[in-house]
């Protein structure tokens, strides 16, 4: 693969409306990728704090438990990816806590 390649992939890989974002004339692959990366890094954050309030805010209310818990896992691994770690002890804590008041006494019952 020859160095003109490289940008011909970038190019191909990165959908048209980020490409008009940050594709500027006599740009190198390089410059490329780094303006790239700065678009989606600075997103990262407010993405973060997002994804930590529908995190901290999902209540079970009319969904199955096993629902709820996927969608528990959902915002976990959409945080994990954007390196916004959630422990263990944290999750357990916040599927306990929003489950629906038939399942109330739950928390209190298990042994931390």
């Amino acid at each position: 693969m020859g160095l003109a390649t490289i940008p011909t992939i970038m190019y191909g890989s990165i959908a048209d409306d980020i490409l008009n974002i940050v594709l500027e004339q006599d740009q190198t692959t390089h410059d490329l990728y780094v303006m790239a990366e700065a678009l989606f890094c600075s997103n990262e954050e407010s993405h973060a704090i997002i994804l930590l309030n529908e995190f901290h805010s999902l209540q079970q209310g009319n969904l199955s438990i096993t629902t709820y818990c996927k969608e528990q896992k959902h915002l976990t691994n959409a945080l994990y990816d954007i390196y916004s770690l959630i422990t263990n002890h944290t999750l357990i804590l916040n599927v306990l806590y929003g489950l629906r008041k038939t399942m109330f006494g739950a928390p209190t019952m298990i042994d931390m």
